[in-house]
């Protein structure tokens, strides 16, 4: 494998790093978020209204972490090197 093959793996890897890195700190923020509500749920005497209400933010946190997550993952894709 030539040195300038590695070279360009390695970019490659990088900036996957880089992108990971980035949607790590999304979710991060998401699930903090996440706590958050629960911890307001869970302190106060909810309706089942209110309660479903924070139960949807809850789940529309949750898919929007599992996007983030499925969009930032390494693809075993063809590399410069196959």
């Amino acid at each position: 494998m030539s040195d300038l093959i590695t070279e360009e793996i390695h970019r490659e890897h990088l900036e996957w790093v880089r992108l990971r890195l980035e949607a790590l700190d999304k979710i991060e923020a998401k699930l903090l978020e996440m706590r958050n509500l629960a911890t307001y749920a869970a302190g106060r005497c909810l309706g089942e209204k209110e309660l479903a209400q924070v139960q949807e933010w809850v789940n529309i946190l949750q898919a929007e972490v599992n996007a983030i997550d499925k969009a930032s993952q390494w693809i075993n894709k063809d590399t410069t090197a196959h």
